[in-house]
């Protein structure tokens, strides 16, 4: 009976240790545990991570790139998105050349000299005879510079010069009326010649800007003071018939300055290929002296008179051609049309019963041709 009791409680012992044992195990920690946050005295230096690159400050055109930073670096902490701008390329500081050459023609009126034909009964019949101007050569030339902002400025000085003959003699059975001479003397005559000439220079001082108007589009706008003096002089001699020789001169030189202002823009078609259409408008104001004169035989001083006057004249030019730039060299090609107002006046003496009565008569000077330029930056 002893031995029987101690197996039982011997049996009762294993269970209990064996329950323990299981007991110890499911309770034991797990072996690691997150790190537990660190509160952060206010004032303290918190490492961050370096701030993303960012281009110089301007105009911005847009976000260029989003990067993600942790601004504490603990998992669950909202993302922050930095963003960075770009800024349009802008072009350094520049010398500008530019030169032109110019083939242009003289428009104007109060170029006749005489009327060929007859006078069967007193009036004149035929053709009128005046001298046409052609085509001369001219230039313009620049030099200005391209500040890192866009803004230009440029010295120009433009130069033409124009010159026409004439020759118109009598037909057979027929005569010629000089149309310049004072009525009072000369009318009929067996021939006549003529010769006219026109010289401009043209000084412009400007101040101009460029925009982007978009990937294929650029405008340039300028504006400045304008300086110009012109000279035209129209000659006829006349031969035979009331007089040995006739010589009548008429001169009209202008001098003046004023404002000038317009716009230039350039299309690109290809990738060196453009479209280019240029225009200004000037109003100018100066001195006109005007002189007619007409001397017989070489020694008979028929008329000589001088008359000064000021005037305002407007001026406007517009020219279209085509471009081809390759880096910083351009070369155009086109054609131009340049108007200057109330810039021909002439006048006559129409009366022989009085000798100093005359008529007025007030044109305008143009120009039209070819012009090309080459430009240059550097």
């Amino acid at each position: 009976m002893p031995r029987s009791k101690w197996s039982g409680s011997t049996a009762w012992l294993v269970v209990l240790a064996i329950a323990g044992s299981s007991l110890a195990q499911t309770a034991t920690p797990p072996s690691s545990l997150p790190p537990v946050p660190q509160p952060v005295a206010l004032g303290s230096n918190v490492p961050h991570p370096p701030p993303t690159a960012q281009l110089p400050s301007g105009d911005p055109l847009g976000p260029a790139s989003t990067p993600e930073s942790h601004e504490s670096g603990i998992p669950g902490e909202p993302i922050h998105h930095r963003t960075v701008y770009i800024q349009r390329e802008k072009h350094g500081s520049d010398w500008l050349f530019e030169g032109e050459y110019l083939l242009l023609a003289a428009r104007r009126g109060g170029q006749t000299y005489a009327i060929v034909g007859t006078n069967p009964n007193w009036g004149p019949v035929g053709s009128i005879q005046s001298v046409d101007g052609h085509y001369d050569s001219g230039l313009r030339v620049a030099v200005g510079y391209r500040f890192a902002d866009e803004l230009e400025v440029f010295a120009r000085y433009s130069y033409f010069r124009s010159t026409a003959d004439g020759v118109a003699p009598a037909p057979d059975g027929g005569t010629v009326f000089a149309t310049l001479t004072h009525p009072s003397t000369i009318v009929l005559v067996d021939g006549a010649s003529a010769s006219s000439s026109l010289n401009f220079n043209v000084f412009d001082f400007e101040v101009g800007k460029r925009f982007e108007l978009g990937e294929k589009l650029q405008v340039r706008v300028f504006a400045g003071p304008r300086y110009a003096n012109l000279d035209q002089r129209l000659t006829a001699t006349y031969q035979g018939g009331d007089v040995a020789k006739d010589v009548v001169t008429r001169q009209l030189d202008f001098e003046g300055g004023g404002l000038r202002a317009g716009a230039e823009s350039q299309w690109k078609l290809l990738d060196h290929l453009g479209l280019y259409l240029r225009g200004s408008a000037s109003m100018l104001t100066g001195q006109f002296t005007a002189r007619a004169s007409e001397i017989a035989n070489d020694e008979f001083v028929i008329v000589d008179v001088t008359e000064r006057y000021t005037r305002v004249v407007p001026i406007m030019d517009l020219g279209l051609g085509l471009s081809f730039q390759k880096g910083n060299f351009r070369i155009s090609g086109g054609y131009e049309f340049i108007t200057w107002f109330n810039m021909v006046e002439f006048s006559d003496f129409v009366d022989d019963a009085h000798p100093g009565k005359r008529i007025r008569s007030v044109g305008n000077l143009g120009f039209d041709g070819i012009v090309f330029r080459a430009e240059w930056s550097f």
